[in-house]
């Protein structure tokens, strides 16, 4: 048997391997598959969850979210959201607690107080040259408005 086709033959067993353990390396790229996504990095240091093509150095799939504490950042289409206790999968809301919520929707910035179970209540919103409030103004602890 030829050096190639021994090289080869090694090459299926160990892909074939690490394809059974749902974990493995082609070229400098780490990929660990699981029944609910992937997460890789590339050889430039760059991480995907859920994409095996990050084009950033951070980069989760659309529809999930980063928790850090009781943060979280996700994203549903063209929307960005910043809350406590809850997130955006992407068509429902998923809260823990009731907490507070900033969107960036385009040029637009919404603020909501949520209950933690899906319920929204808009307290502010700053679009280009405008400012809407839902209830009172204070400034320096004096109610102006």
């Amino acid at each position: 048997m030829s050096k190639t086709a021994i090289i080869l033959i090694g090459v299926v067993v160990l892909i074939s391997i690490a394809l059974f353990f749902n974990n493995f390396s082609i070229t400098g790229y780490q990929v660990a598959s699981t029944t609910t996504g992937s997460v890789c990095s590339t050889p430039e240091n760059r991480v995907g969850i859920g994409t095996t093509t990050p084009s950033v150095n951070l980069e989760v799939v659309q529809n999930g979210a980063i928790k850090v504490g009781r943060a979280l950042l996700s994203s549903g289409g063209d929307y960005a959201h910043l809350a406590n206790n809850e997130y955006y999968t992407g068509s429902a809301w998923v809260g823990t607690a009731p907490g507070a919520l900033i969107q960036l929707a385009g040029q637009q910035i919404n603020f909501f107080r949520h209950d933690g179970r899906g319920g929204h209540t808009a307290s502010m919103s700053i679009t280009p040259g405008r400012v809407d409030i839902t209830g009172s103004l204070w400034v320096n602890g004096r109610q102006i408005a």
